[in-house]
């Protein structure tokens, strides 16, 4: 449980969190199996973009040697990207519109609701597990 005083208002505010069974996941990866029920997918892909569009104008703007540096942040946009996916219920094209509960996943949702189309995740997390493979077939880890 976390509690703290809110800045705005003054009040006590308390939060319990439930964590899953198990160890946690190794970073970046975000959690287990299910959907988060703290953050909707709309933050999620809001993440991923904004994290994948300054990696991806860093490597379009640096030589390949210095793409390695650009690794942590791919894999944490690509782990982002995962999560909206366990938002899709099995057999359903899109996500549902309720799952959208955050003033901005319901924004991003509102603005292009096919990007929480199962294609349009597919092909992104495609795209973006390709750029991953990218940078780690032209700049291996060292050691």
């Amino acid at each position: 449980m976390y509690e703290g005083t809110c800045p705005q208002c003054g009040r006590t505010r308390s939060y319990e969190f439930a964590l899953p069974d198990g160890l946690p996941v190794a970073p970046p990866a975000f959690g287990g199996p299910e959907p988060s029920q703290i953050i909707d997918p709309g933050e999620f892909l809001w993440v991923s973009d904004q994290v994948a569009t300054d990696s991806g104008l860093r490597l379009l703007n640096t030589p390949r040697d210095t793409h390695r540096d650009l690794r942590p942040a791919t894999a944490y946009a690509l782990a982002a990207l995962e999560e909206v996916a366990k938002f899709l219920p099995e057999g359903d094209d899109r996500i549902p519109e309720d799952r959208f509960v955050s003033e901005r996943g319901r924004e991003i949702y509102a603005k292009d609701p096919t990007r929480f189309e199962r294609t349009d995740i597919r092909f992104a997390l495609d795209l973006s597990r390709r750029i991953l493979a990218g940078i780690d077939s032209h700049t291996p880890p060292q050691g």
